[in-house]
């Protein structure tokens, strides 16, 4: 990191601060998220505020590949999930039909794929097209899973600042990742509990693509890997979710308050705590990855999963009981 990058943080993270200040009234007009019995809030609180991360790291990138670098696919990433934070706006104002916003989804997922630096088509044995398939799959999947998980004060957004933080380091990014991790710290000051203003659907969508983008820029597989354990609290709760989900019967797009963080929350656990728990393993999981390596990281995944097993069976809420 050198001083310039450190700046261009500072300042997205004041700018992005200002910019919520500015917008929240509108996005209270038109953007209120009205509490229901699934949620964890309980006074009206604006959706949207992700737009304040959308808008200043695509602005860095058009800045940084005009004036300095070039197009390169790490500068292009966030005008990449920009498009798909669009509709993620739409869709918060006026709840699109599922396939639309899967197809952008797909899309989005498509592009960046074919950004990719990892040169997976290269394998000599799976095809190509398989390849894709199976990376479309996981990268809509990343995309919602962390969609799925932005319903608690600073979670979400706290998870993948650590992750996003790392993922410069190893990845030595351009300065205009480093506006996109500034300017989610400004909306972080504002999002942490209690909550002004949620990031919405523009914001968890975008964060969820970029996520993908960011791990399929990875010089070599073992990085890949590396990158992706780090929000494993996060993608690991939406995936077993939906997996009790399914065997349970239920419809997985159904919303609910099923998952782990939620059960935690019912149990008696504050929204602060929750999200510390969850901020807490991602930064074990970045900090063996960087001062240990890959392996090392894997034992501490193990351990988490341990952990959150206990937890799961001790400490939160039941899956049968929130069913009810």
């Amino acid at each position: 990191m050198n001083y310039f990058s450190f700046i261009i943080c500072i300042v997205s993270t004041i700018l992005s601060w200002q910019l919520i200040y500015w917008l929240t009234p509108f996005l209270k007009h038109y953007l209120t998220d009205i509490p229901n019995e699934r949620s964890s809030h309980i006074i009206p609180t604006p959706r949207g505020g992700g737009i304040s991360f959308v808008l200043i790291s695509a602005i860095a990138s058009v800045i940084n590949g005009i004036v300095f670098n070039g197009w390169t696919p790490m500068i292009c990433l966030s005008l990449i999930c920009t498009p798909l934070a669009i509709i993620g706006l739409i869709d918060d104002r006026l709840d699109l039909p599922a396939w639309i916003r899967y197809g952008a989804q797909l899309f989005t997922a498509f592009i960046l794929i074919k950004q990719s630096s990892l040169h997976l088509s290269s394998n000599n044995y799976l095809p190509e097209i398989l390849i894709t398939g199976i990376l479309l799959i996981g990268l809509t999947a990343v995309i919602n899973f962390i969609n799925f998980m932005d319903g608690l004060d600073g979670l979400v957004a706290g998870c993948l600042l650590v992750t996003l933080f790392t993922s410069v380091i190893v990845l030595k990014g351009p300065w205009a990742t480093w506006s996109l991790l500034g300017s989610l710290i400004g909306f972080l000051i504002w999002n942490w509990h209690p909550s002004k203003i949620f990031m919405g659907d523009i914001g968890s969508t975008f964060l969820g693509a970029f996520l993908g983008g960011i791990i399929l820029q990875s010089n070599d597989l073992k990085e890949a890997v590396g990158l992706l354990l780090i929000p494993m609290p996060l993608l690991m709760d939406a995936f077993i979710c939906v997996l009790r989900r399914f065997v349970a019967g239920q419809n997985i797009f159904q919303a609910h308050r099923l998952h782990l963080y939620q059960r935690l929350y019912l149990a008696g656990w504050s929204k602060s705590n929750v999200s510390l728990a969850y901020i807490t393993g991602c930064i074990a999981l970045a900090s063996s990855f960087l001062l240990l390596g890959l392996q090392w990281e894997i034992y501490f995944a193990i351990l988490l999963i341990l952990i959150g097993i206990f937890v799961d069976k001790n400490l939160a809420i039941s899956f049968e009981a929130a069913t009810k």
